[in-house]
């Protein structure tokens, strides 16, 4: 479990950059370990934190009216769901609010550890450069 968890602290801290002050919403359809190992790198770290549980029966991108409340509650949405929410109404607007939205439909345990070896540097020059490109 100590990797899972130091692999969560690395993405919360190394590439999403969360402070301190920050409020971090997980979002699960069913339990996991992946949510798990969010919840305990959040706690370790004394950051305001809370998990909702919306239904596993959605289909991808699916409205998730009931959770629009607790998006605006949320800085960060943490969402390791069976399906994405990436195109959901609710994150949509949120992410125009500002918002930061980590949705991972169907991260497996491998793939999640695999982003432990990530260069998140390396990630955003990239970004950078591909942005300067298309705009």
């Amino acid at each position: 479990m100590e990797k899972y968890i130091q692999t969560a602290t690395n993405i919360l801290f190394d590439f999403i950059k969360i402070k301190q002050d920050d409020t971090v919403l997980i979002l699960i359809d069913k339990k996991n370990v992946i949510a798990d190992s969010f919840s305990k790198a959040l706690k370790e770290n004394n950051i305001d934190t809370k998990k909702i549980k919306i239904t596993l029966n959605r289909r991808h991108s699916e409205p998730i009216p009931e959770v629009w409340d607790h998006f605006m509650w949320a800085d960060i949405i943490v969402a390791p769901t069976k399906n994405s929410i990436t195109h959901s109404p609710q994150t949509i607007k949120a992410a125009k609010l500002g918002k930061k939205i980590l949705s991972m439909p169907s991260i497996t345990r491998e793939i999640f550890l695999s982003i432990e070896n990530a260069d998140f540097e390396g990630i955003e020059k990239e970004k950078k450069k591909i942005l300067k490109k298309v705009e």
